[in-house]
C-alpha cells in the first residue's frame, strides 16, 4: 500500500528532471564565436571579434540559435578547467564542442605585405565539417571592421541557412470578395 505512493512520487520526479526547464527550452543551439588569431594588437583583436559576433547574431536573429557570448564562454571554461589558448584546427572544435555550443565560428587576422586579412570560419562541432569560409582585405588592420560583420554574416548565412534578422513581414493572401449573383429575370 505504501509503495504506490513512494513509486509515483519517483516517478514524477524523474519526469520533472528529463522535461527541459524554462531557460533551457528557449535558448536554442549555441553558436561559439572565438577570439579572432593574429598579430594584431589586443584591442583591435577583442573589437574585431564582437564585430564578428555582431555579424553572427544579426544572420540568426533570435530563436533557433543563441551567439555565445565572451564572457559566458570564459566563465564556462573556466568551470569545465578548459584551455582556451587551443584554438586551431580540430583543436578549437573540440574546445567548442566542449562549450556545449553546435557550430563554431573562429577566424584569424593575417598581415601579408601591404595587406591585412580577415578569415573566418564556421564549422559544424558534432561532425568537425567546415561549412563555410571567406576572407576580406583591407590596406589597414583598422578597415577590416566594416567588412568583419557582413563578411560574419554572410558566412553564418551560408552555413546555417539562415535569412538574418531583417525579414519582410508576411504578405497577407489575397481574399476576393463573393461575387454577387443577380437575381434572375
Amino acid at each position: 500500500m505504501w509503495r504506490l505512493p513512494i513509486i509515483l512520487s519517483l516517478l514524477l520526479v524523474v519526469l520533472v528532471c528529463l522535461v527541459p526547464g524554462r531557460g533551457e527550452a528557449e535558448s536554442g543551439e549555441r553558436i561559439a564565436v572565438l577570439e579572432l588569431r593574429g598579430p594584431a594588437e589586443g584591442p583591435m583583436r577583442r573589437l574585431l571579434t564582437d564585430d564578428v559576433r555582431a555579424g553572427v547574431l544579426e544572420a540568426v536573429g533570435s530563436g533557433k540559435y543563441v551567439v555565445m557570448s565572451r564572457e559566458n564562454i570564459v566563465m564556462m571554461a573556466r568551470s569545465m578547467d578548459l584551455d582556451l589558448t587551443c584554438i586551431e584546427g580540430e583543436c578549437e572544435v573540440d574546445t567548442a564542442k566542449n562549450l556545449g555550443a553546435a557550430y563554431l565560428v573562429s577566424g584569424e587576422l593575417v598581415k601579408a605585405g601591404t595587406s591585412w586579412f580577415c578569415v573566418l570560419k564556421v564549422h559544424a562541432t558534432d561532425t568537425g565539417a567546415l561549412l563555410a569560409t571567406d576572407r576580406i582585405r583591407a590596406s589597414e588592420v583598422d578597415g577590416l571592421l566594416d567588412g568583419a560583420r557582413s563578411l560574419a554574416q554572410k558566412l553564418t548565412t551560408r552555413a546555417l541557412g539562415t535569412s538574418g534578422v531583417v525579414s519582410p513581414a508576411p504578405v497577407p493572401p489575397v481574399v476576393e470578395p463573393p461575387v454577387k449573383e443577380e437575381p434572375a429575370k
